[in-house]
Formats: structure tokens, sequence, C-alpha cells
């Protein structure tokens, strides 16, 4: 009998803690608006998604199945945030123990936006070795990856065990390890990638162009991490008041929508990036990198090709009308 009566005092006592006019405008507004903005990313992703198979309908397959799993694993999220939607504020009208007592549909949230993460993180990661050849940032970035992908899968295991989003906050040393991972991660990636291109010396004639163009992969790579580190690190910093509110939900919904964009957008700007290599003087003498040397010259301002000789590996650039590319 103490035990029923005690649980009834709970229940009044957590009633009273979250049906006021206070508590609707640091939880609900939060979630609401979270919910909201990842609606319209999800319509941005789709036109990225379209322009992407318009202009590289003959993409690699890989790259062209990369685009595909970002669209599907947008859309997936994005249909079960609606369904969450809809099962608050239409289920759950004006009924606020409704809404604090969640399902799947939320606590699977973490895992899911992990694992895009890792998908995009992978992508990124493949391109920087691929540059820089450097062993080291590859294993520290799939150790990352891997750490970021489980941190994520737990976080989802204990929010299910808790069910209520007043009781979220215990799940915050798992997030923390979560957002951490992965936005340390995004700065080795990104951070070294720019390192590695900033470093680059010329010995041109004509350099003004090439270093537009080496510029422009720069801010790329530059505005692709910034976006998502910054969700990651707003995620976790807004994680630690999950208590007093849920403003971390703002970027817990839109973050696995800022790495499906980040991919997207990388991809998208190869037309744009291939465009300004057309443009590009390349009577090359000597480029000097932090691993190897690119030598070579070409008899034509847009094409031909630039020997590209590593410690670790040799290839060839190839620059040409359509688009430059990196063969091994």
């Amino acid at each position: 009998m103490s035990d029923v009566m005690s649980m009834a005092l709970y229940a009044r006592a957590e009633l009273e803690h979250i049906d006021n006019q206070a508590f609707y405008n640091n939880h609900l507004g939060p979630f609401l608006c979270g919910l909201s903005f990842q609606t319209f990313m999800m319509g941005v992703l789709t036109l990225q998604t379209w322009n992407y198979f318009e202009y590289f309908s003959h993409d690699a397959p890989v790259y062209r199945a990369l685009a595909t799993v970002m669209f599907v694993t947008g859309a997936i999220q994005c249909g079960t945030d609606f369904a969450l939607l809809y099962d608050s504020f239409i289920y759950g009208f004006g009924d606020i123990q409704h809404w604090n007592h969640f399902t799947w549909l939320f606590y699977y949230e973490p895992g899911f936006t992990a694992l895009i993460a890792a998908i995009a993180q992978a992508f990124f990661l493949y391109r920087c070795y691929k540059f820089t050849r450097l062993k080291w940032v590859l294993v520290l970035g799939i150790l990352g990856m891997l750490l970021a992908f489980a941190a994520g899968c737990a976080v989802t295991d204990a929010l299910s065990k808790t069910d209520r989003f007043t009781q979220t906050f215990q799940a915050v040393p798992l997030g923390g390890i979560w957002l951490g991972s992965t936005a340390v991660t995004d700065l080795l990636i990104s951070g070294t990638l720019i390192w590695s291109l900033k470093s680059v010396q010329t010995d041109f004639k004509s350099t003004v162009r090439l270093k537009r163009l080496v510029s422009r992969i720069v801010h790329l790579s530059f505005e692709t991490a910034a976006l998502t580190t910054l969700v990651a690190f707003g995620n976790l910093v807004a994680s630690f008041y999950a208590e007093q509110n849920t403003a971390h939900l703002l970027f817990q919904f839109v973050m696995g929508k800022m790495y499906s964009h980040s991919v997207m957008v990388t991809l998208l700007a190869r037309k744009r990036l291939a465009r300004t290599a057309d443009n590009t003087s390349i009577k090359l003498d000597h480029i000097s990198t932090n691993g190897g040397t690119i030598s070579g010259a070409t008899d034509s301002a847009v094409s031909g090709n630039l020997n590209f000789n590593h410690p670790s590996n040799r290839g060839t650039v190839t620059v040409s009308k359509a688009r430059p590319s990196f063969h091994d």
C-alpha cells in the first residue's frame, strides 16, 4: 500500500513539475523547433540529391551509392521524426505526460545519427588519406569513428531504459563521449587535409588561378567540417543543461542532416572545381608537398597529366576540360 501511495505522490509531483508554461517554453519549444528545422533540411537534401543525379548521372558507382545512402537515411530519420511530432502533438494533444514518456521514435535517434556521421566521416577520411597518405591519421580517424558510433549506440540503449524526457540527463556522460569523439574526429580529418593543402609550395610561372583552385578546396573543406563540428559541440554543451531545458534537441535533430549535407555539398562542388580547373594554366615545373612531390608538364592550359611521386604511392592527376581526376 505504501508503495502505491509513493508512486502516486511521485506522479503528482512530476505532473506539477512539467504541467506549467515555463516547462512548455523550455522543453516543448526547442523540441518543436528542432523537428521543424530538420524537416526543412530534408527538403534541401532532396534538392541536393536531385541535382547530383542530374549532373553526375555517370559518376563512379561508389559515389552514386553514397549519395543514395545519404538520402535514404535522411528520409528514414525525417519520417520517424515526423511520426514523433504527430504522436506528441496529435495523439498526445493536451497531455504533457504523454509527451514526457517517449518511445523508440526518439531513443533510436542518437544511434542512427551516429551511423550517418560514421558513413560521412569514412568518406572524408578516405579523401584525406588519398591526398596525404598519412597512415597515423587513417588509424586515428578509424578509431575515432568507431568510438563515436559505439558511444552513440550506447546513448540509444541508455535512453531506451529511461523512456522519459525529464530523465534524459542520465545519458549525458555517454553523450559526452559520443559527441566529443565525433567532433574531435571531424577536426582531425579536416585539419589534416587543410594543413596539407595549405602546405603545397609552387614554382609556377602562372600560379594565381591554380592557387585559387587550391584555395577553393581549402574553403570547402573548412566549411563542411565547421558545420558538423559546431553542431556536435553545440549538442554537447547544451546536453549538460538537459535538466533545465531541451535546447540540445535543436542540435540533435539536425545533426544527421548536417553530415548528409556535407557529403552532398562535397560531391556537387566538383562541378564548380572542374570549371575552375578548366580556366587554370598548368605549365608545371615542380610542386613540393609534405610527403612527396608532384612533377611534370602540360602542353595545354586545360589538359595534360601531372605525375605524382610519393614515398608510399605513385599515380597520375589527369586534368581535362571534362573534370580533373586522380588515378592510382
